[in-house]
């Protein structure tokens, strides 16, 4: 059976059953990881990833799974509370043989010529293979959540649905070396004296919103350094409270403290 007879079997089952949203969610989900795999009959992915993935409760995400176990359209094997759960197609697609057989004989041939002509070529060839696959387990999300949590900036919510989210687009985008860099840099200026950043973001806040001001160190610093040290146009910073004076309202009142910081950075980055 064909990944396209997987789709269409789907389809055929729900014009009799209507899944819902979250059912239909999942089940191309599934599809996709697998595919990202290379096409395995049996694959791991934890639930929390799959929560993140397709914006869930946990407790959701299993009523839909079961859903789908009772129509035959996946399988599952429950994980333990070291490994991640099990799932399969029981219409499992299978490849041609004579295609698989074809594509390992091209690699192996090309792996070949190209290490005659250029070693260097050795690692591409296998890189072009698995390009497409993108593979972010679960253990990578806990690491950034820890991480997190032992510059005790803020608390991570008990529904971590949308901090896992965040977690997994910004390790997409950014890399999980680059993201633990925000963090540290985030943590370094919240958290010192002589900055005037004094917001705590949420975890999932801060890799939606904010992240990318943090990735080089020096220019997050800079940015948001109290005084002294010049603003990129051979300027002193104002301090705090010279700020707060300049953003007075009618009424004699300050500006809220994320008001005042979006105001300083709109200021300092050129910004309307």
């Amino acid at each position: 059976m064909s990944y396209i007879d997987l789709v269409n079997r789907f389809w055929t089952i729900d014009s009799e059953f209507s899944f819902s949203h979250l059912e239909v969610h999942l089940y191309f989900k599934l599809l996709e990881i697998n595919n990202r795999l290379g096409w395995k009959e049996k694959f791991s992915v934890s639930n929390g990833r799959l929560c993140a993935l397709i914006g869930t409760t946990q407790k959701n995400l299993i009523k839909a799974r079961q859903r789908l176990i009772d129509k035959e359209l996946v399988g599952y094997k429950k994980g333990s509370t070291r490994d991640a759960g099990v799932y399969y197609f029981p219409f499992y697609m299978k490849k041609e043989s004579n295609l698989e057989t074809n594509l390992e004989t091209n690699l192996e041939s090309n792996l070949g010529s190209n290490l005659e002509s250029n070693p260097g070529n050795i690692n591409k060839t296998r890189l072009d293979k698995d390009k497409d696959i993108i593979y972010i387990p679960a253990p990578a999300i806990e690491k950034v959540i820890l991480f997190w949590n032992q510059f005790q900036i803020s608390r991570i919510p008990d529904n971590k649905e949308k901090t896992n989210a965040a977690i997994l687009k910004a390790l997409i985008d950014h890399g999980e070396e680059a993201v633990l860099q925000a963090i540290k840099n985030y943590a370094e200026i919240v958290n010192g004296s002589e900055y005037i950043l004094r917001t705590r973001w949420q975890l999932s806040t801060f890799l939606d919103l904010h992240v990318e001001k943090f990735l080089d160190e020096e220019s997050a610093k800079a940015m948001y350094r109290a005084k002294g040290g010049p603003n990129g146009r051979g300027e002193q910073r104002d301090s705090r409270d010279d700020w707060k004076e300049r953003f007075k309202n009618p009424a004699g009142t300050h500006s809220d403290e994320r008001d005042l910081e979006e105001l300083l950075v709109r200021s300092e980055t050129g910004g309307g």
